[in-house]
């Protein structure tokens, strides 16, 4: 059966005792049992903390998706590109070529359903239509193509 007693921080210190045999007991057993139990306690405490913020990054929502994710993913997601709309065709791209006008570089993927009219910032010349910024479209991915079911997020 073990003596309990606290210290100054609070915690319990417990050293082992039998009656039978009673003994002296040293600093060095009081310092190591209290070492001991608060080394313990740490890793309770912290052990939850890692737990939770391991669970947090991995259900957490991780942003957009790049335009190369896009295109082999499927179901519901926002998707963030440059836009680039060419005789009827609106695509997000990974970049702009500095051709004028722009054209699409790189991966893109088609979008349907959006209303052009509703982009923030959407330049038309020679009949193209494009974003100078990124922007963020969602809606829902099938076979390649991202169908807009709401409109560009800020």
């Amino acid at each position: 059966m073990p003596l309990q007693w606290p210290t100054r921080n609070g915690d319990d210190v417990s050293v082992p005792f039998s009656p039978a045999a009673p003994r002296r007991v040293t600093v060095h057993e009081v310092t190591q049992n209290a070492t001991e139990g608060n080394a313990v306690k740490q890793i309770r405490c912290i052990l939850p903390v890692v737990v939770l913020i391991g669970l947090l990054s991995a259900c957490g929502d991780s942003g957009p998706l790049t335009v190369p994710e896009a295109r082999s993913a499927s179901g519901s997601h926002s998707v963030a590109g440059l836009l680039v709309a060419d005789g009827g065709v609106v695509r997000l791209c990974e970049v702009l070529l500095e051709s004028f006008p722009p054209q699409c570089g790189g991966a893109s993927i088609e979008i349907r359903g959006l209303d052009l009219t509703t982009v923030i910032g959407l330049r038309t010349e020679q009949g193209v239509s494009w974003t100078d910024r990124p922007i963020t479209l969602t809606g829902v991915i099938e076979s390649g193509v991202l169908g807009v079911t709401g409109g560009e997020e800020p």
